[in-house]
């Protein structure tokens, strides 16, 4: 009511300064605190907003958008003319190419890679077939076939080099044939999965026991095998 008489009285504009004054102070500190509210949910960096790098996903319960790049998920919070602004990594395809690596000592890797799949040849040295169910931590990874079953893997150091950005999945038969991977796989990063598959032999499925590690360098080295006998599977993805 006081400002409304201001307004109508120019009479009155001296007395009514300190009122107007007030307002304008008020109206200041709430488009401050706004102000601060935003930017604290939008801090990030800017990143391309083109169709090349992202495709745009609805996520109402972070910020405005999300988008997604060779299968990684990045926040957006606003857009600033053709950029959008992320609390997170930039929006840009993953250099990830789960197919590619090179394992070596070559002579105890086939040299085939396939998409992971049920009935899946295990090993090069027999027809064995792979058990799995489909789906889970497997789905979309690529399966490496290596040379040997079981044996002639004792002291052996497998070396991965030409991926990155990947995840490293290893499973080994439980038992007296689990290449130490219970021990030393923890112990170099890995974290127990379970059983995520077996190799079908004619008296039933043998259990196989996995393991997981992502991987950032170009090259990695898994633990040494201390089993006389080692049954194992290796495989990659990208995640």
């Amino acid at each position: 009511q006081g400002f409304d008489l201001c307004l109508a009285s120019t009479k009155l504009m001296v007395m009514c300064r300190p009122m107007m004054g007030r307002i304008a102070l008020l109206l200041a500190l709430i488009y401050s605190a706004e102000s601060v509210r935003v930017a604290g949910d939008c801090k990030g960096t800017k990143v391309p907003n083109s169709a090349e790098a992202c495709s745009q996903i609805p996520d109402e319960k972070t910020c405005s958008e999300s988008y997604a790049a060779e299968g990684k998920y990045y926040i957006q919070c606003g857009f600033n003319g053709d950029q959008c602004t992320s609390p997170g990594p930039k929006c840009i395809p993953n250099s990830c190419k789960a197919d590619i690596a090179t394992v070596s000592p070559s002579k105890f890797f086939t040299g085939k890679r396939e998409l992971m799949a049920n009935n899946l040849k295990v090993w090069g040295d027999r027809d064995y077939g792979l058990g799995w169910s489909g789906g889970g931590l497997l789905q979309g990874a690529t399966y490496y076939r290596l040379s040997y079953h079981k044996s002639n893997w004792q002291g052996v150091t497998l070396t991965l080099s030409g991926v990155q950005d990947a995840t490293v999945i290893l499973c080994s038969e439980k038992g007296r044939r689990d290449c130490g991977y219970p021990t030393s796989l923890p112990k170099n990063g890995f974290k127990r999965k379970g059983n995520l598959l077996n190799w079908m032999y004619g008296t039933g499925p043998q259990k196989m026991i996995c393991y997981k590690k992502k991987i950032e360098s170009a090259t990695t080295s898994i633990p040494s095998i201390s089993t006389s006998q080692c049954v194992q599977a290796l495989i990659i993805k990208c995640a």
